[in-house]
């Protein structure tokens, strides 16, 4: 699965692997938005360089990395970005219990308008 699995000589069973692979394919989509918590930077990176326009994305819940990367972005590029949390629980229709997800949030910016320039 990763390389310093692979050189301690550790032997993972092809059923192991499944299974963690599908526990941590189901966190991501448990915790929601539209960028798994690994890429939620390069996601925001993109919206902070973009055209001045308005960008708008649903994310998951930040994790520290991005946390100090948003800092980053506003000290280096002066781009701030909005942060708007979303419901925490959503009804079910079927049998009315509230189900609680994760919490996700609603990141907008407007862009610094850094593009190719020749």
């Amino acid at each position: 699965m990763s390389a310093e699995k692979a050189e301690s000589g550790e032997v993972t069973l092809p059923e192991d692997l499944g299974r963690e692979t599908a526990k941590m394919l189901l966190e991501e989509i448990w915790k929601g938005g539209c960028v798994d918590s690994r890429n939620q930077s390069l996601a925001f990176l993109l919206m902070a360089l973009g055209q001045k326009d308005f960008s708008k994305l649903q994310s998951g819940e930040l994790t520290p990395y991005t946390i100090a990367f948003l800092r980053h972005l506003r000290d280096f590029y002066g781009v701030v970005f909005q942060i708007e949390p979303t419901r925490e629980k959503e009804e079910d229709e079927d049998d009315e219990e509230a189900m609680e997800l994760g919490q996700r949030y609603i990141m907008s910016c407007i862009g610094a308008g850094r593009s190719e320039e020749r």
